[in-house]
């Protein structure tokens, strides 16, 4: 489970902590932890992932690349909008049925350097071609990450040089019944902080914990704002939450 690669769609009945800053960030509503850009007629979010496994006392890192997007016919509006063919790197998404989009071809990895991104439009939404090419965000403390988190004590993760070229940080627990808890930081702190309280949510037993810097980048197109997300997700899988 790599629950990073769904930050951009939602998260359902979650309980959160909120720490934003600096300004201006994206924000989250009490609902779900998802980007909301309340300007947005649509958000674009390329995912870096790695996954660490321990097998046979060996550390082995997974990588896996993906991207989701969606589209609105005004900013605000509580459904997605069908916008035409997208691709990302000329590698076609798959519309959902609520007109959200993912790339889903798990035989054809994404190489992720630029991110090239081609709309064809409809409802509304232009047709457009845009590359991000800004630096990726990046954590670099895996090592400190621990492999046992206390319920009782709470959770805190050092970032301040650990982290680069970020806007923002999410610190995820999540239990392996699906239970989690997102804490959120602005990517100047120092460190990321899930509280006893917050932990209380999530379940004792077998879990993973991530950290997932991301950044982002608006751009206009016929006067409407497009935003355009990198996002990396660093997952330390196989951990005890007691």
């Amino acid at each position: 489970m790599i629950a990073g690669v769904a930050l951009m769609v939602s998260f359902s009945g979650c309980k959160k902590k909120e720490n934003i800053d600096p300004t201006p960030n994206p924000t989250t509503n009490t609902n779900y932890t998802s980007f909301s850009f309340p300007d947005s007629y649509g958000v674009m979010v390329a995912i870096k992932s790695v996954s660490y496994q321990e097998v046979l006392g060996i550390v082995i890192p997974v990588y896996l690349n993906t991207a989701t997007a969606a589209f609105l016919s005004t900013p605000g509006a509580s459904t997605f909008v069908d916008a035409g063919s997208v691709t990302v790197n000329s590698e076609p998404m798959t519309r959902n049925a609520n007109n959200s989009y993912v790339y889903d071809k798990l035989t054809t990895l994404l190489n992720f350097g630029d991110v090239a991104w081609t709309v064809s439009g409809a409802n509304g939404i232009p047709a457009f071609n845009y590359t991000d090419n800004n630096s990726w965000p990046a954590f670099g403390g895996y090592n400190s990450l621990p492999a046992t988190i206390s319920k009782a004590t709470g959770l805190t993760v050092a970032l301040g040089n650990n982290v680069d070229n970020a806007d923002s940080v999410y610190l995820i627990v999540a239990s392996n019944d699906g239970k989690f808890v997102i804490s959120r930081v602005g990517g100047n702190a120092s460190e990321v902080t899930i509280t006893a309280a917050d932990l209380s949510s999530v379940s004792v037993g077998g879990g993973m914990l991530q950290v997932v810097p991301w950044r982002y980048q608006k751009e206009d197109f016929d006067s409407k704002d497009i935003y355009f997300v990198l996002e990396s997700v660093y997952s330390k899988t196989s951990i005890t939450i007691n």
